[in-house]
């Protein structure tokens, strides 16, 4: 990509949320902000947990710390299965990595496309 102000190559850097472009040359800089999809959905998704799954204490612990259940309605949770959590796409994202670490088994709903 060449500098809208003087035609030299630009140097790209790009972080979380933003991407910088800026020419070594004359100093030129255009900073914009970029949301990726999962970042942008508003969607409410619900993670359902299975009926059956282990009850190893420490399952229950991770069930408990993802949904501020307490250990007692985790147990439950994943004996009985039902909804664990109520979150946005991105905190979905996030538990569902941790539960697939363990094997616990689940389902979302609405589908999640991510």
């Amino acid at each position: 990509m060449k500098c809208l102000r003087c035609g030299f190559e630009v140097l790209t850097e790009s972080g979380n949320s933003e991407i910088i472009v800026k020419c070594p040359k004359c100093g030129w800089t255009a900073v914009t902000t970029y949301m990726s999809e999962i970042e942008d959905d508003l969607t409410k998704y619900s993670i359902f947990i299975e009926q059956g799954n282990s009850t190893d204490r420490e399952l229950i612990k991770l069930v408990s710390e993802l949904s501020g259940m307490n250990f007692l309605e985790a147990r439950n949770i994943l004996l009985k299965g039902g909804r664990m959590v109520v979150e946005y796409a991105v905190a979905i994202k996030e538990i569902t990595t941790k539960l697939d670490m363990v094997g616990i088994e689940y389902h979302i709903d609405p589908i999640f496309p991510y």
